[in-house]
């Protein structure tokens, strides 16, 4: 017996094999849905999107990690949110488009839509000064990223491993969308892990030249109360119309100036053309990029700047990630990553609501519903250089 997590209506069709056994779903904490979409404009996919996920947004609107906002920006933050607002639809009108498709499909706001999506900035703007390490803001304290290669290098295999870390209340409610660019679409196909009525992009996201990436969210003291949101440039670099062909690629586009706030974004080709894994921290106009070499074997990040100079909140969670990480041996393998990727309390907390592991000797994307990826089996098992295809009967889950 077999439990469908996908949802035919809209022209949203379930794909042959995109199922998940429910020995496989019992195992794990959430079973967030993939919702397979087919359009010819980002709006017409938004409108898909948002009615799909319905309920999932319109309960993740009406809590309270988005309604904190909603009160922010009626007060101090309203010229904030309309300056953001204002600035990421101009730079990248297509995805105000988008958000617009959502709202009308999810019959949410469209001010609530917006709100969600510019949520990083706006919880960095309101916990300004009191810092987002105060009190229990485990929400924005999130997200541990690691990167390995085997004892030979890239040529002998390599992983990248990420837990995504938020609230408890959207555990229950995130999902994961796959956009299929209709013939004639002026947008590329594109998938990945989605909070409700957000773009993909703002979580791990994955493009149809086999790139994928990871973003780790830091805390910078200062941040522009205008600009454009990471939610917007980092879509863009990946799955922007004609773009995301290469890891240098994605790395470019996140490099632009404009940023209202910053990122640590780890980018992984996982096809023979595009083998790599590169970070990029972003501040405002600043970034500093490096490429994963033979020479360093591995790297990690836990919502941190390690090479800009920037003026940022270090909350406690993430001191104690990165000693652990640091005292450890320095992970060479897949078996590394997932062992570490599974250490309980410290990395595997709570909060962690997914984790994604990449392994270049099986090329497949596995994903876990917050439970730990050492001891249980994959909730999905996707091969990212077909998961486009039709069928995609070769990036089933087991």
């Amino acid at each position: 017996m077999r439990l469908t997590v996908l949802v035919a209506l809209l022209g949203a069709t379930p794909v042959a094999g995109h199922t998940v056994p429910l020995s496989r779903s019992a195992t794990q904490r959430y079973t967030p849905p993939l919702y397979e979409i087919s359009a010819s404009s980002l709006y017409e996919a938004g409108v898909q999107h948002g009615t799909l996920a319905k309920q999932s947004i319109q309960a993740w609107f009406a809590g309270g990690d988005v309604q904190e906002l909603v009160e922010f920006v009626k007060g101090d933050g309203a010229e904030a949110y309309k300056a953001l607002r204002q600035d990421s639809a101009n730079a990248y009108p297509m995805y105000a488009e988008e958000l617009r498709g959502i709202s009308e499909g999810a019959d949410v706001s469209l001010d609530l839509t917006w709100i969600a999506i510019l949520m990083i900035e706006l919880q960095n703007l309101l916990y300004a000064n009191a810092g987002p390490c105060a009190g229990n803001r485990t929400s924005m304290q999130h997200c541990t990223d690691i990167s390995a290669l085997n004892p030979g290098g890239f040529k002998s295999g390599y992983t990248h491993g990420h837990n995504e870390d938020w609230s408890t209340e959207v555990g229950p409610l995130y999902y994961y969308i796959k956009y299929t660019a209709a013939p004639g679409a002026d947008f590329a196909s594109c998938g990945g892990l989605a909070y409700p009525g957000s773009l993909i992009g703002w979580g791990p996201t994955w493009n149809a030249h086999g790139i994928f990436h990871t973003v780790n969210t830091l805390l910078p003291r200062r941040i522009r109360p205008s600009g454009i949101s990471t939610s917007f440039i980092q879509r863009d670099a990946i799955c922007g119309f004609r773009r995301g062909d290469t890891v240098d690629e994605v790395l470019d586009g996140l490099a632009r100036t404009g940023w209202s706030d910053g990122a640590s974004i780890n980018v992984v080709g996982t096809t023979p053309t595009t083998a790599g894994i590169g970070n990029i921290e972003t501040h405002e106009d600043q970034h500093s990029t490096v490429r994963l070499s033979d020479l360093m074997g591995n790297d990690s990040h836990c919502n941190a700047y390690k090479r800009l100079p920037v003026d940022q909140w270090v909350c406690p969670s993430t001191v104690t990630r990165q000693q652990l990480l640091d005292s450890l041996a320095p992970p060479r393998s897949h078996a590394d990553v997932v062992a570490i990727l599974s250490t309980p309390e410290t990395i595997l907390r709570d909060i962690t609501i997914a984790s994604l592991i990449y392994d270049s000797k099986t090329a497949r994307l596995n994903v876990w519903g917050g439970t730990a990826p050492a001891t249980t089996p994959p909730l999905y098992s996707w091969d990212l250089a077909t998961f486009f295809d039709t069928p995609t009967a070769n990036s089933t889950t087991m």
